[in-house]
């Protein structure tokens, strides 16, 4: 487990890195994953709410809250590939949405994300009109790295 947090304090204006949580190096091996679960709420009817996540730089997630939409709830699953040291999604190693999703669709990707170094997970929101709120209430973050050679390494380097 990297992280596991619950909060219930609402945003009133865009901010690009609500949370933030560090992946440290070798948590994810060749062959590994990370498991993303994700939890917000969002109040008001004046405008839509943009999502964003991404991991180590590389967005993975730009989607919308429509005012109609009060919640976002999803498990993002991304891949590393088995022959390079590189977090991956597409077709073939893709975000997958849990059962319990509920809101935007998200499109599949591709990103290149060094798994042998520290990466940032970050979390953010765009709400585009007041009084719209945005509220994180919770996410965990979980890693599996099949490798037992390779150490995890934690903090930034």
């Amino acid at each position: 487990m990297i992280a596991s947090k619950t909060n219930s304090t609402p945003i009133t204006a865009t901010v690009i890195d609500v949370a933030t949580e560090a992946i440290p190096a070798h948590a994810i091996g060749a062959g590994g994953y990370l498991v993303f679960d994700f939890f917000a709420t969002r109040t008001g009817s004046a405008s839509n709410i943009l999502i964003l996540f991404s991991l180590g730089g590389e967005s993975f997630y730009a989607d919308t809250m429509l005012v109609g939409d009060d919640n976002l709830q999803s498990r993002f699953i991304l891949y590393a590939n088995k022959l390079t040291a590189t977090l991956k999604t597409d077709s073939g190693q893709s975000v997958i949405h849990s059962p319990y999703f509920k809101g935007p669709l998200v499109t599949q990707v591709l990103i290149d994300v060094d798994i042998n170094v520290d990466n940032d997970l970050t979390i953010g929101a765009v709400i585009f009109q007041a009084p719209d709120t945005f509220t994180l209430e919770g996410y965990s973050i979980r890693t599996f790295n099949p490798s037992t050679s390779k150490n995890i390494i934690s903090g930034k380097t």
